[in-house]
């Protein structure tokens, strides 16, 4: 069954104040808005840390922000090594697991996560995804998302694309409408 904005509103109308607000998970492409998304509804909750949906108070939710950036430094991975077969599976892995650690530090509490267990099996697809969705992590990784609110940003406006220490530098459009094609695959 697809869930609409709809069922979400219904299904909180009324319930007490203990019931958590759904996770929201922003997924997608590089240069999709994600980031800047995450950075306005930081704002709109910085504001008002207690907001109301439909009788329900929505507390200020906890924030993971994008491990892939942290792992890279860490782990000392660089941009080329996405389209590198070994260290781009080794390189999604430890994105997944950071991914998990981050989420299991937070169990019971409402969060935003900019990106998702998701994003490493795409990035990962085209050399290992099978490896990883064998992971007991991505089980439980998934398993969130299925509760969660899945905020999908598209590819869509070529200005935005940009390039950095993570982000892959694409010869044309086309590639990053492929990936955003990827995304909605695995959503599917």
């Amino acid at each position: 069954m697809e869930s609409h904005a709809t069922d979400f509103n219904t299904s909180y109308t009324g319930k007490n104040e203990s019931q958590k607000l759904p996770n929201i998970y922003l997924i997608g492409p590089q240069c999709a808005g994600k980031t800047t998304l995450l950075e306005a509804l930081r704002v709109y909750y910085a504001i008002d840390a207690n907001r109301e949906f439909e009788n329900h108070r929505a507390e200020r939710p906890a924030i993971i922000e994008e491990v892939v950036r942290r792992v890279m430094r860490r782990k000392g991975f660089n941009v080329q090594d996405l389209k590198n077969v070994d260290r781009g599976f080794e390189l999604q892995r430890c994105v997944l697991l950071e991914q998990y650690n981050a989420e299991e530090m937070l169990q019971g509490e409402w969060y935003i996560s900019d990106r998702s267990g998701l994003d490493a099996l795409v990035y990962a697809k085209a050399f290992a995804a099978k490896k990883l969705e064998n992971t007991e992590e991505w089980n439980r990784l998934r398993t969130r998302m299925q509760d969660a609110l899945v905020v999908f940003c598209e590819a869509g406006i070529a200005d935005w694309l940009s390039e950095d220490e993570v982000r892959m530098a694409y010869s044309n459009t086309a590639e990053w409408e492929r990936l955003n094609e990827e995304f909605h695959a695995m959503l599917i």
